[in-house]
């Protein structure tokens, strides 16, 4: 699994630092790899402007979103989750 994140600026509104967290996931179809696509705020001092803070606060709940996906796509790989779809159709009476 190869996880690709791209964060760009988004322009800020009244006092909230804006940042956008694109992730792709290339071990999926062309058509799903865009796994997440995000905009991240958080509220900032207007007289300090933005800090290291309001950047770590950011940062950490993307990564707190990354990880949940790994989470998700540990699941999705499982042989029994892979597995189950075939065995449910073949359990089938129809």
């Amino acid at each position: 699994m190869a996880l690709i994140p791209t964060v760009t600026k988004v322009m800020p509104t009244d006092n909230d630092a804006r940042l956008k967290m694109v992730l792709t996931d290339s071990s999926l179809p062309a058509d799903e790899q865009e796994v997440i696509n995000k905009v991240y705020s958080q509220g900032y001092d207007p007289e300090t402007g933005p800090t290291v803070e309001v950047r770590d606060k950011i940062e950490a709940e993307m990564q707190l979103d990354i990880n949940s996906y790994k989470a998700k796509k540990a699941v999705y790989d499982s042989a029994g989750y892979t597995n189950a779809p075939a065995v449910i159709e073949g359990n089938l009476v129809v």
